[in-house]
């Protein structure tokens, strides 16, 4: 396929246009039906969505990562064997779908993504063994096999979206005009993401991470992430040296962050942690599939936001939360007194917030997918406390005090129930505020739109005394279960059980 350039595509719309307006009718009599357009996963359905914006959605084959590995039900067959357009990644990833193909109508035009020379597609790692220990393991590429996770660098994405689009206008051309238009949209969207994402990693240090699943060579690859092991390999899966050469890193904590993916089981974790404590390195739940997402258009962006909010605190935290302990005793109670409303238009200060343990967030309102995740994640934490949880208050703090008033916290609040106080105050309180806390936070380059900005700012939670002494940073991206397992623990310590 030829790459489609923006002059191309200009002449596309003109003619497109001037199509449509002398036969109007003939446009759903040929072409494709969008509506039998197949996209076997989430991430590529949500490109492709984009792109039929306007138009019947495409339909979508797998919903989440444990169905790529079981044969395909009757229904997904049917709807493979109607379809007019079949977008798969490739074998590597869909080996169900391998297995089918060859079987369906001569009529289905059948798309292989990884086949595409425009793409950046890495090969599947393997570790070499050139001695005893884990100084003497490397990572390598192996030569049978690809990596089919190409969409976590969105610079191939944007190859991808001209690509698909080509695709379209070559099978549906009648339709040229909202492809291109489609086209434009979603392609600036994705270059914001991609300089929000190339931002985001910008100075960010921390100690070496260590990868569970395989899942993020390209990430890795694109954003420079220093990975030292990786645990399980889609071309051997988990051996026992592996399994002890990453229990060593962990154990002389030469790595700050273990990244795992959700989407598939880690059943070495605990063999891998053993005795491991939660401030000895941090764990980071990516998510390659989009599984946690709704399907459809704003999937992409939300798994990708989601993805380097884990990775960035995972790694970033580290380092914060050893330093923190560390030095408790003599750093004693942070935060200095403060004048703060919350969502009732109440004044809360720092004294009354003491008494009980204190899981504070600091993000704000408009914050799309990490600070609702992280909300919903400490009061379901919370409720897994069971005796415990009336010991524990939860807080919401704005790092976005100029559109974070006090009616806006309130209907923020009331997503969550009556679990979470939600604070906001003045401009120079908030700087204050989180500059005791050890939060960090700045409004996005070039993405202020009417008012419409994003802010980049620290996404763990933190975890505090009821004397208001730090106790632990938690990453974001845990489970309610972990996170409560971490406040459990702490608890239970303190408390000589």
């Amino acid at each position: 396929m030829q790459l489609i350039n923006r002059t191309l595509l200009s002449a596309c719309i003109f003619c497109g246009l001037l199509v449509t307006m002398l036969t109007p009718w003939v446009v759903a009599a040929q072409g494709i039906e969008t509506s039998r357009v197949v996209v076997s996963v989430k991430p590529i359905h949500s490109l492709v969505s984009s792109l039929l914006a306007d138009m019947d959605a495409p339909q979508l084959l797998f919903r989440d990562g444990a169905a790529l590995q079981h044969d395909l039900d009757l229904s997904q067959q049917q709807m493979l064997q109607h379809a007019d357009l079949l977008i798969w990644v490739g074998p590597e990833l869909e080996p169900s779908l391998a297995k089918l193909i060859p079987t369906l109508p001569a009529s289905v035009r059948v798309i292989t993504l990884l086949d595409n020379h425009k793409l950046k597609i890495l090969p599947q790692r393997k570790e070499i063994i050139t001695g005893v220990g884990a100084g003497a393991r490397e990572l390598a590429e192996s030569e049978v096999g690809r990596d089919p996770y190409f969409w976590l660098d969105s610079r191939n994405v944007l190859i991808l979206v001209d690509e698909l689009t080509y695709l379209l206008v070559d099978a549906d051309p009648l339709r040229t005009h909202l492809y291109s238009r489609n086209r434009q949209a979603i392609f600036n969207t994705l270059a914001k993401l991609d300089r929000e994402l190339e931002y985001g990693y910008r100075g960010l240090q921390g100690s070496g991470t260590l990868l569970y699943h395989d899942q993020l060579y390209y990430f890795e690859q694109a954003y420079a992430l220093k990975v030292l092991a990786v645990l399980e390999h889609s071309t051997a899966g988990v051996n026992s040296e592996s399994l002890l050469a990453m229990r060593q890193i962990i154990a002389q904590q030469q790595a700050g962050c273990l990244l795992l993916d959700e989407n598939f089981p880690a059943p070495y974790l605990d063999l891998l942690l053993g005795e491991v404590t939660p401030s000895t390195i941090n764990l980071g739940y990516i998510d390659s599939l989009g599984t946690r997402f709704a399907a459809g258009s704003d999937l992409y962006l939300q798994m990708m936001r989601h993805n380097a909010g884990v990775i960035a605190t995972c790694v970033r935290s580290k380092a914060n939360t050893q330093a923190a302990v560390e030095n408790e005793s003599l750093a004693g109670t942070i935060g200095r007194q403060f004048m703060l409303l919350n969502q009732h238009g109440q004044l809360v200060t720092r004294e009354e917030m003491l008494g009980s343990y204190q899981l504070i967030y600091f993000g704000y309102t408009g914050c799309p997918d990490v600070c609702p995740t992280t909300m919903q994640t400490m009061v379901q934490a919370q409720q897994r406390l069971g005796e415990l949880a009336s010991a524990v208050k939860l807080y919401f703090i704005t790092v976005d005090p100029e559109r974070d008033t006090v009616g806006r916290m309130a209907e923020y609040a009331d997503y969550f129930g009556n679990a979470v106080t939600a604070l906001t105050g003045t401009p120079a309180m908030i700087e204050q505020v989180a500059r005791d806390y050890h939060i960090r936070y700045e409004r996005l380059e070039n993405a202020s739109d009417n008012g419409n900005y994003q802010l980049d700012h620290t996404a763990s939670t933190l975890l505090l005394s009821p004397t208001g002494d730090f106790i632990a940073r938690i990453a974001y991206g845990v489970s309610a279960g972990d996170m409560a397992a971490v406040v459990k623990h702490y608890i239970e310590a303190e408390r000589g059980r």
